[in-house]
């Protein structure tokens, strides 16, 4: 797998890849890689087109709420939450460049579920997010891979990752001046919304509920790749009124587009 320099096009942040080199004692020389990332969505950093090339979209469920986690601040309180199930949707980069629609884009996709309590799932989770071409979720540069960081091993991974997520939330969020929640833009946009919400999914996890944890958990993952795919978005800005976001500036087609994928 090779790792690209990338570069600023159409408003889209890059992430600065450095491989200074340092001598070794006998004269030899090592390069030691350090990632940069700018912005709130660097990116263009791709994988070797030999590969099959996927985009994943994903979301976690978590056993608490952030008031009632640890810690002194709000980011302390996410980075000590548990996950409890993380599902995700792997679709072929090469039928998002064909132009399918996002309802066949989305039924033509792969869904698996992975369970924090399983050794195997979460080095499948890992293996996942690694092999993706892009990562896609809503605010998982705020909350999902903070509430993840704690199975990275290697932070060099956890930032390449990083560099090649998309995520909605904060792009809707930079342009509109606030922070929507996934089930208005949904709502606002004619998609079908969420089943539950995130007190729900810790109490049905309390209980025991799993498989209706993860449909929920599934679900939510289908709604944000639908809105993901979407070609503009209609978001009620508070005191302007309605905005239309053309895709550039959210959707997985114009983040492939920008890593020249």
């Amino acid at each position: 797998m090779q790792i690209h320099v990338g570069r600023e096009v159409h408003g889209w942040f890059f992430p600065i890849l450095s491989v200074p080199g340092r001598v070794e004692a006998g004269g030899g020389q090592k390069s030691t890689p350090r990632i940069f990332c700018q912005g709130h969505i660097p990116n263009n950093v791709f994988i070797d087109g030999t590969q099959t090339m996927s985009v994943i979209v994903f979301d976690l469920e978590t056993d608490s709420t952030i008031r009632d986690a640890p810690g002194r601040t709000r980011e302390e309180q996410v980075r000590n939450l548990q996950f409890t199930v993380c599902s995700l949707l792997s679709i072929g980069v090469e039928a998002i460049k064909r132009g399918d629609s996002p309802d066949v884009l989305v039924e033509s996709g792969k869904m698996r579920s992975f369970w924090r309590d399983s050794k195997n799932d979460i080095e499948a989770m890992m293996a996942a997010f690694e092999e993706a071409t892009v990562i896609v979720g809503y605010n998982i540069f705020g909350f999902d891979f903070a509430v993840l960081r704690r199975f990275y091993t290697d932070k060099n991974q956890y930032h390449r990752h990083l560099c090649k997520s998309l995520d909605i939330f904060s792009r809707v969020r930079d342009v509109a001046g606030y922070w929507p929640k996934l089930d208005s833009l949904l709502q606002r946009n004619g998609l079908p919304t969420k089943t539950a919400d995130g007190l729900v999914a810790i109490r049905w996890f309390a209980e025991g509920r799993l498989d209706e944890l993860k449909r929920y958990c599934e679900s939510d993952v289908l709604c944000c790749a639908k809105l993901a795919l979407s070609s503009e978005m209609l978001v009620d800005v508070p005191s302007v009124g309605t905005v239309i976001v053309p895709g550039h500036v959210f959707n997985v087609q114009a983040f492939l587009k920008s890593m020249s994928v």
